[in-house]
């Protein structure tokens, strides 16, 4: 028999915030919202498995599980229960005026997914009050089936004073569903890392390019919006993101196609999901955590909110937020431009060392910064503030390195960063389509003109079970930066991209002399009896299979 013990709490903090407990300690909420994983209700065990563990495997510590969809499978909870994924339930879309047939689901859900040890919490409706006879019904029904869970009325306030009232948690924003920059979650404290976020995100995310190749013909891919691409989004459209295409023009350049808007998009998408993970980390326990809109799509579909694609493909989003959210880590705060290690450990660490250093355009080292500092048990500790010369490039790098005592490397970070600054202005709606106006962007637009770098790459595979194990090693032995390294495994030479594939680090950069070794996994169902090959580009060439080189095997 299988089963799983633990001491799951929630309650409302002094500010009014929902927090969470596991077994006595607070638990930082970095998680998602989960979707229905197929529209047409194919449901079987490789999607469940793969997206729960995608889930796992960066960290993300719970999926909000939409009430509006159709109540989730015995596989999604067991899978839950096995990764340690914490699940928030809602019980309901909106109140309905068969108000016997909603308590009756509700009843035959609670009764059936009571049991799993990775169920913690219920929420009533989304975004909406249950009418007071539901409520009432929904209570006495969790104080009957399962009293030692919480529950609260409403998904989230969309006014913060209400979080009193809707149970301690706050939804998004029109902005933080079209596009939010890499630096909103620190500046914007209404919207921004503070308390809990039951919904949120980052707007736009862009499926990678072998996705986008599947989901439309050639002739639909380019230019922007065409009606298919339109279809394969979001209901209102491909200009519901209209925000996210006009802030790519200012920070990174106009794209010249589409696996010109991919690849920028990529960047854009890494750089905000780690801003957003990195900023709630920084601020624990004033930030309580968030459920991020969304972890996976029911179909294929981009641009759309998604860490995981319909063809179980991780793009730049996902590898920044899995980058944010490591257990011990070494981040840039975009308000003040300091240093921060964060802990997930429930155990301290003693004389770390923390290492910064900016580098211009052309790669010169411009200013470098070091600290030792020790980090309690989940706590978070300020290095140092990172400052760089006045005369040094538009666009330039920040490096960060965290070691220990013996020079063993812990975490590492790469930031682009620009001395042009973000100045937010207004947003709202014309025509029905979202803006947000902006009066400065950072300008990354000289990323563009960087040379592709000629890595070398040699992999390993070897079976385990019923799955693949690899180890890759990354060099740069040239005197130009790698930035965003794409890896991927094919199944030979010429065939399709290995999917899914859980990848230590994914869209990393190296900078001139230095190599990575990476760990991957993939289940060897997927290969089809080929061989294992490993594709290989970075920045310009990222997304571009003629254009990408392969490993030596």
């Amino acid at each position: 028999m299988r089963f799983g013990i633990r001491d799951a709490k929630t309650y409302l903090n002094e500010e009014g915030w929902r927090q969470y407990t596991i077994n006595g300690r607070k638990v930082l909420i970095r998680g998602a919202a989960w979707m229905t994983c197929d529209m047409l209700l194919r449901l079987d065990r490789r999607r469940y498995e793969a997206l729960v563990r995608y889930a796992r495997e960066a960290n993300l510590n719970m999926l909000r599980s939409e009430g509006f969809s159709i109540r989730e499978t015995d596989e999604f909870y067991d899978l839950c229960d096995q990764y340690g994924v914490m699940v928030t339930q809602q019980l309901f879309g909106r109140s309905i005026p068969d108000e016997g047939l909603a308590i009756a689901c509700v009843k035959d859900t609670i009764l059936r997914i009571r049991n799993h040890p990775s169920l913690v919490h219920f929420l009533g409706h989304d975004e909406t009050f249950p009418t007071p006879s539901l409520d009432k019904a929904y209570r006495e029904i969790i104080a009957e089936y399962t009293p030692e869970r919480t529950y609260q009325p409403h998904s989230g306030a969309f006014d913060v004073k209400d979080r009193f009232q809707t149970g301690g948690t706050r939804t998004g924003t029109r902005q933080l569903w079209t596009y939010a920059t890499p630096s909103h979650y620190y500046r914007n404290k209404e919207s921004g890392a503070w308390g809990f976020a039951q919904s949120g995100g980052i707007g736009a995310v862009v499926a990678r390019m072998p996705s986008m190749r599947r989901m439309l013909p050639e002739r639909d891919l380019w230019p922007p919006w065409t009606e298919a691409w339109s279809f394969h989004t979001v209901i209102q459209g491909g200009r519901y993101f209209d925000a996210f295409l006009k802030a790519m023009e200012a920070r990174y350049g106009k794209p010249a196609g589409i696996e010109d808007f991919v690849m920028k998009a990529q960047a854009m998408n890494y750089e905000s999901a780690r801003g957003m993970y990195e900023a709630y980390a920084r601020n624990k326990y004033s930030a309580t955590g968030i459920t991020a809109w969304k972890f996976n799509t029911a179909w294929p579909a981009s641009p759309t909110w998604q860490f995981i694609d319909w063809y179980l493909m991780a793009g730049g989003a996902y590898y920044g937020a899995k980058k944010a959210c490591e257990p011990l880590h070494v981040q840039y705060s975009y308000d003040d431009h300091s240093i921060w290690v964060v802990n997930s450990y429930y155990r301290e660490f003693r004389d770390l060392q923390v290492e910064a250093q900016v580098f211009d355009l052309a790669l010169r080292n411009r200013a470098a910064f070091k600290a030792v500092v020790n980090v309690g048990p989940d706590g978070k500790t300020r290095a140092f503030f990172v400052r760089w010369p006045p005369d040094i490039s538009r666009t330039f790098f920040l490096r960060l390195k965290l070691t220990d005592s013996s020079g063993r490397l812990l975490s590492d970070n790469f930031y682009w960063l620009s001395t042009l600054p973000e100045i937010p202005a207004g947003q709202g709606s014309r025509g029905g389509v979202f803006y947000l106006d902006t009066k400065s962007h950072p300008d990354y637009t000289a990323l563009a003109a960087l040379p592709p770098a000629q890595l070398k790459v040699r992999a390993d595979f070897r079976p385990e079970e019923a799955e693949i194990a690899g180890w890759v090693t990354v060099e740069n032995p040239g005197d130009r930066l790698a930035f965003l390294v794409e890896l991927s495994v094919l199944a030979g030479d010429d065939g399709e991209e290995i999917a899914p594939c859980y990848w230590e680090d994914n869209f990393f950069s190296l900078l001139p002399g230095e190599s990575r070794r990476l760990s991957v996994r993939f289940p060897a169902a997927e290969l089809r009896g080929a061989r294992p090959v490993v594709s290989f580009a970075a920045w310009p060439e990222i997304g571009r299979r003629t254009n990408a080189r392969r490993s030596e095997q």
